[in-house]
Protein backbone atom coordinates (compact mmCIF):
# COMPACT_ATOMS: atom_id res chain seq x y z
CA UNK A 1 0.00 0.00 0.00
CA UNK A 2 1.41 3.22 -1.13
CA UNK A 3 1.65 6.26 1.69
CA UNK A 4 -1.15 8.88 0.96
CA UNK A 5 0.59 11.70 2.92
CA UNK A 6 3.48 14.24 1.92
CA UNK A 7 6.78 12.13 1.24
CA UNK A 8 10.37 13.51 0.77
CA UNK A 9 12.54 10.92 -1.17
CA UNK A 10 16.54 11.30 -1.03
CA UNK A 11 19.45 10.02 -2.00
CA UNK A 12 22.54 10.62 0.17
CA UNK A 13 25.74 10.10 -1.77
CA UNK A 14 29.37 9.35 0.01
CA UNK A 15 30.22 13.25 -0.22
CA UNK A 16 27.36 14.07 2.02
CA UNK A 17 25.22 15.44 -1.57
CA UNK A 18 21.41 15.01 -1.69
CA UNK A 19 19.65 14.35 -4.56
CA UNK A 20 16.23 14.76 -4.61
CA UNK A 21 13.51 12.57 -6.41
CA UNK A 22 10.03 13.13 -8.07
CA UNK A 23 7.02 11.41 -5.72
CA UNK A 24 3.69 10.02 -7.07
CA UNK A 25 1.48 10.38 -4.08
CA UNK A 26 -1.13 8.13 -6.12
CA UNK A 27 1.08 4.90 -6.49
CA UNK A 28 4.12 5.48 -4.03
CA UNK A 29 6.41 5.37 -7.38
CA UNK A 30 9.68 7.59 -7.09
CA UNK A 31 12.24 8.66 -9.57
CA UNK A 32 15.72 10.21 -8.87
CA UNK A 33 17.03 11.36 -12.69
CA UNK A 34 20.58 11.97 -13.58
CA UNK A 35 22.42 10.38 -10.87
CA UNK A 36 26.34 9.84 -10.78
CA UNK A 37 28.10 6.46 -10.84
CA UNK A 38 28.49 5.62 -6.53
CA UNK A 39 27.29 4.36 -3.91
CA UNK A 40 24.17 5.82 -2.29
CA UNK A 41 21.14 5.90 0.43
CA UNK A 42 17.88 5.93 -0.67
CA UNK A 43 15.55 7.48 1.91
CA UNK A 44 11.89 7.95 2.41
CA UNK A 45 10.08 10.08 5.29
CA UNK A 46 6.17 10.75 5.55
CA UNK A 47 5.71 14.33 6.00
CA UNK A 48 2.46 15.17 8.65
CA UNK A 49 0.18 17.81 7.09
CA UNK A 50 2.04 21.02 7.74
CA UNK A 51 4.95 19.43 8.52
CA UNK A 52 8.03 20.64 6.42
CA UNK A 53 10.69 18.54 7.53
CA UNK A 54 11.48 15.17 8.59
CA UNK A 55 11.74 14.01 11.97
CA UNK A 56 13.26 11.01 13.87
CA UNK A 57 9.60 10.24 14.95
CA UNK A 58 7.92 9.44 11.38
CA UNK A 59 7.42 6.69 9.15
CA UNK A 60 10.52 5.72 7.23
CA UNK A 61 12.64 3.60 4.79
CA UNK A 62 16.06 3.56 3.29
CA UNK A 63 17.96 1.30 1.50
CA UNK A 64 21.50 0.73 0.09
CA UNK A 65 22.21 1.08 -4.00
CA UNK A 66 25.36 1.19 -6.11
CA UNK A 67 24.62 3.11 -9.25
CA UNK A 68 27.04 1.78 -11.89
CA UNK A 69 25.98 2.92 -16.11
CA UNK A 70 22.35 1.21 -15.69
CA UNK A 71 19.22 2.02 -14.28
CA UNK A 72 17.85 0.82 -10.92
CA UNK A 73 14.53 -0.24 -11.28
CA UNK A 74 12.05 -1.70 -8.72
CA UNK A 75 13.73 -0.82 -5.84
CA UNK A 76 11.27 -1.00 -2.77
CA UNK A 77 11.23 1.13 0.31
CA UNK A 78 9.18 -0.20 2.93
CA UNK A 79 7.53 2.44 4.97
CA UNK A 80 6.83 1.87 8.52
CA UNK A 81 6.88 3.69 11.83
CA UNK A 82 9.62 3.73 14.43
CA UNK A 83 9.14 1.80 17.30
CA UNK A 84 10.89 0.92 20.95
CA UNK A 85 13.41 -1.72 21.96
CA UNK A 86 13.34 -2.58 25.07
CA UNK A 87 16.68 -4.21 27.02
CA UNK A 88 18.78 -4.84 30.17
CA UNK A 89 22.13 -3.51 31.17
CA UNK A 90 24.50 -5.91 33.33
CA UNK A 91 27.85 -5.54 34.75
CA UNK A 92 29.82 -8.52 35.06
CA UNK A 93 30.59 -9.93 38.10
CA UNK A 94 29.70 -6.55 40.22
CA UNK A 95 25.89 -5.40 41.23
CA UNK A 96 24.58 -2.49 39.24
CA UNK A 97 24.19 -0.02 42.09
CA UNK A 98 27.39 -0.21 43.31
CA UNK A 99 29.22 0.86 39.44
CA UNK A 100 30.08 4.63 39.92
CA UNK A 101 28.01 6.91 37.08
CA UNK A 102 26.11 4.00 36.42
CA UNK A 103 23.38 6.22 35.62
CA UNK A 104 24.49 7.78 33.23
CA UNK A 105 25.28 5.31 30.32
CA UNK A 106 23.34 5.02 27.66
CA UNK A 107 23.33 1.94 25.07
CA UNK A 108 23.28 4.10 21.43
CA UNK A 109 22.59 2.69 17.98
CA UNK A 110 24.40 3.70 15.52
CA UNK A 111 23.41 3.39 11.49
CA UNK A 112 26.29 0.26 10.64
CA UNK A 113 26.45 1.88 7.08
CA UNK A 114 28.56 4.71 6.67
CA UNK A 115 26.32 6.60 4.40
CA UNK A 116 23.07 5.06 6.39
CA UNK A 117 24.95 7.38 9.30
CA UNK A 118 24.23 10.28 6.86
CA UNK A 119 21.01 9.99 6.16
CA UNK A 120 19.97 9.21 9.98
CA UNK A 121 22.36 11.48 12.05
CA UNK A 122 20.40 11.42 15.05
CA UNK A 123 21.13 8.12 16.57
CA UNK A 124 18.14 6.64 18.90
CA UNK A 125 19.44 6.20 22.27
CA UNK A 126 18.11 5.38 25.82
CA UNK A 127 17.47 7.58 28.19
CA UNK A 128 18.33 6.94 32.05
CA UNK A 129 18.60 3.23 33.17
CA UNK A 130 16.68 2.21 35.81
CA UNK A 131 18.25 0.91 39.29
CA UNK A 132 18.13 -2.46 38.10
CA UNK A 133 19.81 -2.11 35.00
CA UNK A 134 16.30 -2.12 32.20
CA UNK A 135 16.22 0.44 29.44
CA UNK A 136 14.18 1.42 26.60
CA UNK A 137 15.02 3.14 22.87
CA UNK A 138 12.78 4.88 21.24
CA UNK A 139 12.16 5.59 17.84
CA UNK A 140 13.85 3.14 16.36
CA UNK A 141 13.84 2.41 12.61
CA UNK A 142 14.34 -0.46 10.91
CA UNK A 143 18.02 -0.75 9.17
CA UNK A 144 21.32 -1.94 10.60
CA UNK A 145 22.96 -1.04 13.42
CA UNK A 146 26.01 -0.46 15.81
CA UNK A 147 25.55 -0.94 19.54
CA UNK A 148 27.39 1.35 21.48
CA UNK A 149 27.04 2.81 24.88
CA UNK A 150 28.47 6.15 25.90
CA UNK A 151 28.35 8.76 28.78
CA UNK A 152 25.88 11.45 29.53
CA UNK A 153 27.06 15.04 30.46
CA UNK A 154 24.31 15.10 33.00
CA UNK A 155 22.71 12.34 34.90
CA UNK A 156 19.00 12.79 33.72
CA UNK A 157 17.39 12.88 30.12
CA UNK A 158 20.04 14.54 27.81
CA UNK A 159 20.89 13.66 23.90
CA UNK A 160 24.65 14.62 24.41
CA UNK A 161 26.73 11.99 25.30
CA UNK A 162 30.21 11.09 24.82
CA UNK A 163 31.83 7.79 24.07
CA UNK A 164 34.73 8.15 26.60
CA UNK A 165 34.08 5.39 28.98
CA UNK A 166 37.03 5.23 31.38
CA UNK A 167 35.66 2.15 34.20
CA UNK A 168 34.01 -0.56 31.61
CA UNK A 169 33.56 -1.60 28.37
CA UNK A 170 31.15 -3.60 26.10
CA UNK A 171 31.61 -7.15 26.39
CA UNK A 172 28.60 -8.50 25.21
CA UNK A 173 25.42 -7.78 22.81
CA UNK A 174 22.62 -10.30 21.97
CA UNK A 175 19.65 -9.47 20.22
CA UNK A 176 17.08 -12.39 19.39
CA UNK A 177 19.41 -14.89 20.57
CA UNK A 178 22.19 -13.41 17.76
CA UNK A 179 25.78 -11.68 18.50
CA UNK A 180 25.34 -7.94 18.23
CA UNK A 181 28.58 -6.90 19.13
CA UNK A 182 30.72 -8.70 16.13
CA UNK A 183 27.75 -8.10 13.68
CA UNK A 184 24.91 -5.60 13.06
CA UNK A 185 21.72 -5.79 14.91
CA UNK A 186 18.97 -6.58 12.13
CA UNK A 187 15.56 -4.54 13.14
CA UNK A 188 13.12 -5.16 10.72
CA UNK A 189 10.92 -3.57 12.49
CA UNK A 190 9.41 -5.50 15.61
CA UNK A 191 11.55 -6.59 19.04
CA UNK A 192 10.84 -10.07 19.30
CA UNK A 193 13.13 -9.76 22.63
CA UNK A 194 15.09 -7.38 24.57
CA UNK A 195 18.84 -6.14 23.98
CA UNK A 196 20.70 -7.55 26.47
CA UNK A 197 24.22 -5.63 27.11
CA UNK A 198 26.65 -6.66 29.70
CA UNK A 199 29.43 -4.53 30.44
CA UNK A 200 32.68 -5.33 32.18
CA UNK A 201 34.06 -3.05 34.55
CA UNK A 202 37.86 -4.51 33.40
CA UNK A 203 38.91 -2.32 30.85
CA UNK A 204 42.57 -1.27 29.51
CA UNK A 205 44.32 1.71 29.62
CA UNK A 206 47.40 3.38 27.56
CA UNK A 207 49.71 6.00 29.10
CA UNK A 208 51.66 7.30 26.31
CA UNK A 209 54.07 10.12 24.55
CA UNK A 210 54.49 11.14 21.10
CA UNK A 211 57.77 11.80 19.99
CA UNK A 212 58.92 13.61 17.10
CA UNK A 213 61.85 12.69 14.61
CA UNK A 214 64.09 14.00 16.83
CA UNK A 215 62.87 12.08 19.75
CA UNK A 216 61.01 15.53 21.34
CA UNK A 217 57.36 15.26 22.76
CA UNK A 218 54.78 16.86 20.97
CA UNK A 219 51.64 18.98 22.86
CA UNK A 220 48.48 19.46 21.34
CA UNK A 221 48.05 16.39 19.06
CA UNK A 222 45.07 13.86 18.72
CA UNK A 223 46.19 10.33 19.12
CA UNK A 224 43.57 7.24 17.64
CA UNK A 225 44.09 4.22 19.31
CA UNK A 226 42.38 1.83 16.16
CA UNK A 227 41.76 -2.13 16.20
CA UNK A 228 43.79 -4.46 13.98
CA UNK A 229 40.39 -6.39 13.26
CA UNK A 230 36.73 -5.48 13.19
CA UNK A 231 37.36 -1.77 12.22
CA UNK A 232 34.06 -0.99 11.22
CA UNK A 233 33.10 -1.62 14.86
CA UNK A 234 32.76 2.26 16.05
CA UNK A 235 32.89 1.64 19.52
CA UNK A 236 36.23 0.02 19.55
CA UNK A 237 37.95 3.45 18.28
CA UNK A 238 39.34 5.37 21.20
CA UNK A 239 41.24 9.48 21.43
CA UNK A 240 43.12 11.21 23.20
CA UNK A 241 45.19 14.60 23.32
CA UNK A 242 48.80 14.67 24.46
CA UNK A 243 49.24 17.47 27.29
CA UNK A 244 52.39 20.05 27.07
CA UNK A 245 54.63 17.78 28.18
CA UNK A 246 53.64 15.14 25.24
CA UNK A 247 51.54 12.54 27.46
CA UNK A 248 48.39 10.78 26.67
CA UNK A 249 45.76 8.71 28.44
CA UNK A 250 43.53 6.19 26.61
CA UNK A 251 41.12 4.52 28.71
CA UNK A 252 38.58 2.40 28.50
CA UNK A 253 39.94 -0.41 26.33
CA UNK A 254 38.20 -3.37 24.86
CA UNK A 255 40.55 -5.90 25.01
CA UNK A 256 42.28 -6.63 21.96
CA UNK A 257 45.41 -5.98 19.00
CA UNK A 258 45.30 -1.85 18.24
CA UNK A 259 47.59 0.44 16.54
CA UNK A 260 48.55 3.78 17.74
CA UNK A 261 48.47 6.61 15.35
CA UNK A 262 49.84 10.44 16.09
CA UNK A 263 49.30 12.37 12.93
CA UNK A 264 49.89 16.20 12.98
CA UNK A 265 47.20 16.63 10.64
CA UNK A 266 44.60 14.63 9.40
CA UNK A 267 41.27 15.43 7.77
CA UNK A 268 38.03 14.30 10.26
CA UNK A 269 37.48 10.57 10.00
CA UNK A 270 39.90 10.18 7.35
CA UNK A 271 41.19 6.93 9.27
CA UNK A 272 37.80 4.97 8.14
CA UNK A 273 39.13 4.83 4.49
CA UNK A 274 40.95 1.76 4.24
CA UNK A 275 42.97 2.98 1.53
CA UNK A 276 44.43 6.09 3.39
CA UNK A 277 45.62 3.57 6.10
CA UNK A 278 46.76 0.71 3.81
CA UNK A 279 49.60 3.87 3.39
CA UNK A 280 49.69 4.54 7.36
CA UNK A 281 49.68 1.18 8.33
CA UNK A 282 53.81 1.05 8.94
CA UNK A 283 53.48 3.88 11.10
CA UNK A 284 51.06 2.65 14.28
CA UNK A 285 52.51 1.57 17.14
CA UNK A 286 51.18 -2.10 17.75
CA UNK A 287 50.01 -2.77 20.91
CA UNK A 288 47.84 -5.88 22.82
CA UNK A 289 45.35 -5.04 25.74
CA UNK A 290 44.69 -7.67 27.89
CA UNK A 291 41.60 -6.49 30.73
CA UNK A 292 42.89 -4.50 33.53
CA UNK A 293 46.31 -3.23 31.33
CA UNK A 294 48.01 -0.54 32.20
CA UNK A 295 50.27 0.01 29.44
CA UNK A 296 52.87 2.59 28.57
CA UNK A 297 54.10 2.63 24.94
CA UNK A 298 55.76 5.79 22.50
CA UNK A 299 53.92 6.84 19.73
CA UNK A 300 55.87 8.49 16.61
CA UNK A 301 54.48 11.45 15.19
CA UNK A 302 53.71 11.43 11.23
CA UNK A 303 54.37 14.31 10.27
CA UNK A 304 51.99 16.96 7.90
CA UNK A 305 52.26 15.54 4.42
CA UNK A 306 53.33 12.05 4.57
Amino acid sequence: ESPTGESEIIAFSSGAREVNASYNATDGTFEIRNIAPGSYVVKAEILERNQDAPTSTGPSASASVVVSNSDINSLMLNVLPPVSISGHVTIEGRESSTMQNFERIRVRLIPADRLARLAQPNSPQSQTLNPDGTFRIDNVKPGQYQVVFCMSFVSGPSSNCARNTPDFYLKEARFDNTDVLNRPLQFAGIAPTPLDIVLSPKPGRIEGVVVNDKRQPVAGIRTILIPDQNRDRIGLYKFAETDQAGRFTIRGITPGAYKVFAWEALEEFAYFDSDLMQRFEPYGTRIRVSESDELPTEVKLIPAGM
